[in-house]
């Protein structure tokens, strides 16, 4: 019984005031909207906000205020989560494999904005606390594909342990979208790494010579300059 309790206690989540705002993004989604409808139900003033309707639910059955909004507009994401105690962003634009393999660039583009842009609004307005709903496919795909696996880590997500970690991923993703949205005809990408020996530089996919973090870099044929490395 006294175990019973605990667990009931423990998955509890009250608002650490009366009322209190909470934002969930992508509130329309089956998750979003179940998440909001047990808030609201304790005492939480729930705005939900998504470019789509719930299909199953009218919006007063799950939350407070809907807002009809494009969370990759930071103007959107500051007015979702204006007063918001806590924010809990599971918004992305997904959908079944055959969309996303062929969408793959616009996806990156789409789910990157509303991160970074409802992060910033909910630091911007000072909520206390922000969640983020991740998804497996940050694991290597090889660890899925192993029946015998056990689980997933937190350690898989970063094997190679980057120094720092923070800024690395930007200029993968920026990467990425640059050569899948760039026209046919337009060689978009321009590599380098600024602490990599000769043999590991590569700018537009020649081998150029090696360059100290700060210092400019011209390419091997002296055509070209990037400054700020």
């Amino acid at each position: 019984m006294a175990a019973a309790v605990e667990q009931t206690a423990r998955m509890s989540f009250p608002p650490p005031t009366a009322g209190a705002r909470v934002c969930i993004g992508g509130g329309a989604g089956f998750i979003g909207s179940h998440l909001a409808k047990r808030m609201m139900s304790e005492g939480w003033y729930v705005i939900c906000v998504d470019w789509k309707d719930n299909e199953f639910m009218q919006p007063d059955e799950f939350c407070n205020e809907f807002l009809k909004l494009d969370l990759r507009q930071i103007e959107n994401c500051l007015t979702a989560t204006k007063d918001c105690n806590q924010v809990f962003n599971l918004a992305a634009d997904m959908g079944g494999m055959g969309f996303i393999e062929s969408n793959q660039s616009v996806l990156l583009f789409n789910n990157t904005m509303i991160s970074f842009n409802m992060l910033e609004a909910a630091r911007t307005n000072g909520a206390a606390r922000y969640f983020y709903s991740s998804t497996a496919c940050v694991y290597n795909e090889d660890y899925q594909l192993d029946p015998s696996n056990p689980g997933l880590k937190e350690s898989y997500v970063w094997p190679r342990r980057p120094d720092p970690p923070a800024p690395r991923p930007r200029p993968t993703c920026a990467q990425r979208t640059t050569a899948d949205r760039s026209p046919p005809n337009v060689r978009p990408l321009d590599l380098s790494h600024s602490t990599a020996p000769p043999s590991q530089v590569r700018v537009a996919g020649q081998a150029a010579g090696y360059v100290r973090s700060g210092e400019a870099l011209r390419r091997r044929d002296g055509a070209g300059l990037r400054q700020g490395l």
